[in-house]
């Protein structure tokens, strides 16, 4: 298995845990981890030679001192049973479905989760069941399975009472919408990761797509941090059809596993209600990574025009093939991600075309938003808006990271 998906502390999925210190990590563990190191890791050449394996208890501690320094922000290794990984890696999902940046304001809500058309963008968690709220409580509670939950809310400079329920549920991952502006026709999709049942998903939201006759596409991964391969490329000609038969992406392992490169190649024939575009607008945020930063920069040579509207994303381009042993699967970073043309994206991320905002006070898709706002000005003017009207639209917020809970926070997900 390959995987493209940005690294992460825990994991709230059911029957899925990151290692712990009480876990048993034997001689034969770091010897196999070492070897990893030292042979399929895409930095193999930048190991310490020479190593005391006796000083490390874990595997991430082993895996922090091997890894090639901050070039290698997302190797790392989980506690898990095989016949659970599918359901890590795909749909399904426990708790609320909400995602906070650090200053506890909510910046992301999951479709059709527990707090779908509850809890919204730019709400202020102040109180869990009368305590004070914080990241650690929320993940608490939501684990707490049909059991109520009763938030204390800022919305609008007033504060209200929302009772959510922790539940299992299944992630729906993209939605759509097709609204005017300057006499064209925009189509609108959010994509927020590239699960193995997303091909299903496409085809729906293209067939409405493809019947509105679009001039332009608003593809919004601001919180899609990665995913599946093969489903980023659904994506990809779902967007431009035009190319059936050619490489999609190109994965470029290190000068000893070259034999393990890989080509994804367009469907032949295409999907059905693929669109043929020649531009394809892109909402980015940082935590925009992986297989989305694969999708920016695999159409380059596709498409006439590639317009990214947001901030710099976050820079992951490389990927990591999943290999168990024992109690551990490791995912150590094996390869590089490159399009047709043999280009990556840059390890310091994609800068936007347009700076945007991401604006809380909107509903993610609706048109006043400043980031489709500063989208549809380009696709009407083919320019960013001036400093005057960028001004008007918001400047990028350089705020933290968003904080994921109950499951929600953006893994990386199977690659075939």
């Amino acid at each position: 298995m390959d995987f493209l998906g940005c690294s992460y502390e825990g994991i709230d999925d059911v029957g899925v845990k990151t290692p712990s210190s009480s876990a048993r990590f034997s001689e034969d563990d770091k010897q196999f981890l070492n070897t990893l190191f030292h042979t399929k890791y895409l930095w193999y050449d930048r190991v310490p030679d020479a190593i005391n394996l006796a000083q490390y208890d874990t595997p991430k501690a082993l895996i922090d001192a091997e890894k090639f320094g901050a070039s290698d922000r997302w190797s790392f290794a989980l506690q898990v049973e095989p016949k659970e990984l599918g359901s890590f890696l795909d749909s399904d999902a426990i708790g609320f479905g909400i995602g906070f940046r650090t200053d506890l304001v909510v910046n992301y809500v999951q479709i059709y989760s527990p707090a779908w058309g509850k809890i919204r963008r730019g709400d202020t968690l102040l109180k869990i069941n009368g305590n004070d709220a914080n990241a650690n409580l929320v993940r608490i509670q939501a684990r707490k399975l049909d059991e109520p939950t009763r938030f204390t809310l800022r919305r609008e400079n007033k504060q209200i009472v929302v009772t959510l329920t922790p539940q299992h549920y299944t992630r729906h991952v993209t939605l759509d919408r097709i609204f005017k502006s300057g006499g064209k026709t925009f189509g609108y999709l959010r994509c927020d990761r590239f699960s193995e049942g997303l091909a299903d998903e496409l085809a729906h939201r293209f067939e409405d797509l493809a019947s509105a006759d679009v001039d332009e596409m608003i593809v919004d991964l601001r919180y899609n941090s990665g995913g599946d391969i093969s489903q980023s490329v659904s994506l990809m000609e779902y967007l431009d059809g035009s190319h059936p038969g050619e490489v999609a992406t190109h994965l470029r392992w290190n000068d000893r596993f070259r034999a393990s490169d890989t080509d994804y190649l367009f469907t032949s024939p295409p999907p059905s209600h693929a669109l043929h575009l020649s531009r394809v607008i892109f909402l980015v945020t940082r935590e925009t990574a992986s297989a989305s930063e694969l999708v920016i920069n695999s159409l380059k040579p596709y498409l006439d025009d590639v317009v990214v509207i947001g901030t710099p994303t976050d820079g992951k381009n490389v990927g990591m093939r999943a290999i168990t042993h024992n109690d551990y699967t490791y995912y150590l970073i094996n390869f590089y991600v490159e399009n047709a043309a043999g280009n990556r994206s840059s390890s310091h991320g994609i800068s936007p075309t347009c700076p945007a905002l991401d604006d809380l006070q909107y509903t993610m898709g609706d048109p006043r938003e400043p980031m489709i706002q500063t989208a549809v000005y380009y696709a009407l003017h083919s320019q960013c808006p001036d400093a005057q009207m960028g001004n008007q639209l918001g400047a990028p917020y350089p705020g933290a990271h968003t904080q994921f809970v109950d499951g929600e926070k953006p893994l990386p997900v199977m690659v075939r």
